[in-house]
């Protein structure tokens, strides 16, 4: 994989190890340190703003559909927030949105680096540790009831995640180092369960699966999959925070639905209280299906069913509808939808569709994008937040450039 460099590159010596170096400590304390995320984000777009003026690009036609997805995104947020009205909150929103159009120098940089990939990769050798060093600070010594690091188990977990199911293909890669990626692997999945983020195992399952269904064929796939199942008997059976997890979403299914709760205000557990404003969101959407209500304005427009009595008062408690999939379709409308399923698609096809001239590259993008995409279901933040933006775009746009350099005259 570092042997292969279709992309002519004329990135200064200095540059070159400064992004080296940024990818390499993206992951490692980016739930330990505050703003890590979006310090390095920042960085980025220092060290990218050149590219815009370096002419001439040379796109792929696949690098040219992606720059135009994200530029996409941006443009439908910003004619939804000025069809309703913008107001403080849409530029509160949109300055996170802004990185998504931000990111299109960043690709240009990092689409010029041979070694971007396995950099930011290995960068999770050493985040393993960390993640697993913050976990148990934060259980054992702050004597939480969950490892949240800096900001939220929901980011924990899945960073957790993510650079575990990393790990597995650098394993193919780095093979000196196996001893110590083993041992990262294992770090990140105790801080994962320490976490004890539902989102976050549903995505590592989803990850596992993909990478085990991807490395695999015949009676190995099988086997792959019966790992799993007993690595999930033994972390079921053998950790209270990942028992306690499971069983208290697996009680929370067997509670009233929020309709027959009635409206009384009494606040509803987290499933059930998701359920509820998924519905509100599908009522949101009916009434403005193009263009949606404008990002920030999910609450505003939740509290009319509330008052109207369509709603349990649960739903006007959050600021958003805890899933980034209805997020996008009461903040944007259908044509917001349809961009972000792009973003998802379009980049599981080129890395599948690539995957036989480049395995490693197309496996670090197919796990990526099918965690985000199974952690967005149940969480906004991964399009909200900008410290999981810079985690979604950094890592999708550094794996793509990798495997669009793996590929080029392979899958045009």
């Amino acid at each position: 994989m570092e042997q292969e460099s279709p992309v002519n590159t004329a990135i200064v010596p200095w540059r070159e190890r400064a992004t080296y170096a940024i990818l390499f400590f993206l992951p490692i304390a980016g739930v330990s340190a505050r703003h890590w995320f979006s310090t390095s984000f920042l960085l980025f777009v220092l060290l990218a703003l050149p590219e815009l003026w370096r002419r001439p690009w040379n796109l792929d036609r696949r690098e040219r559909v992606l720059v135009a997805i994200l530029a996409l995104y941006f443009v439908v947020f910003v004619i939804s927030a000025l069809a309703n009205g913008w107001t403080y909150d849409q530029t509160h929103y949109g300055g996170r949105v802004l990185r998504f159009l931000v990111a299109i120098p960043i690709y240009l940089l990092l689409r010029q680096l041979p070694n971007a990939a396995l950099w930011l990769a290995r960068g999770c050798v050493v985040g393993g540790f960390v993640l697993l060093g913050q976990a148990l600070f934060d259980v054992y010594v702050l004597h939480l009831a969950r490892a949240q690091g800096i900001y939220s188990p929901n980011l924990l977990g899945p960073v957790a995640a993510f650079e575990c199911a990393f790990l597995l293909v650098l394993w193919q890669i780095d093979r000196a180092w196996r001893p110590v990626m083993a041992a990262a692997m294992v770090a990140c999945i105790s801080a994962l369960a320490l976490s004890t983020s539902r989102g976050g195992y549903v995505g590592f399952i989803g990850m596992i699966s993909v990478w085990a269904a991807m490395r695999f064929k015949g009676w190995r796939v099988a086997g792959a999959f019966l790992g799993l199942v007993v690595l999930l008997f033994v972390a079921y059976g053998t950790s209270s925070h990942v028992r306690d997890g499971v069983d208290s979403a697996v009680r929370q299914l067997d509670e009233p639905l929020p309709s027959d709760i009635g409206s009384d205000g009494e606040a509803l557990p987290s499933v059930p209280a998701r359920l509820e404003m998924w519905r509100v969101s599908i009522l949101i959407f009916r009434d403005h299906p193009l263009l949606g209500v404008g990002g920030g304005n999910y609450n505003k427009a939740a509290r009319v069913y509330v008052e109207e009595g369509r709603a349990h008062p649960e739903v006007i408690r959050h600021s958003h509808p805890h899933s980034a999939y209805f997020e996008t379709l009461v903040s944007m409308g259908v044509f917001g939808f349809a961009v972000f399923l792009a973003m998802l698609l379009f980049p599981i096809y080129v890395f599948a569709r690539g995957y036989r001239s480049a395995p490693e590259t197309a496996l670090f993008g197919l796990l990526h994008v099918t965690g985000f995409a199974l952690f967005s279901i149940t969480d906004a933040s991964t399009i909200l937040k900008g410290n999981y933006i810079t985690v979604w775009l950094i890592f999708l746009l550094t794996f793509f450039g990798a495997h669009i350099r793996a590929t080029v005259g392979h899958n045009p």
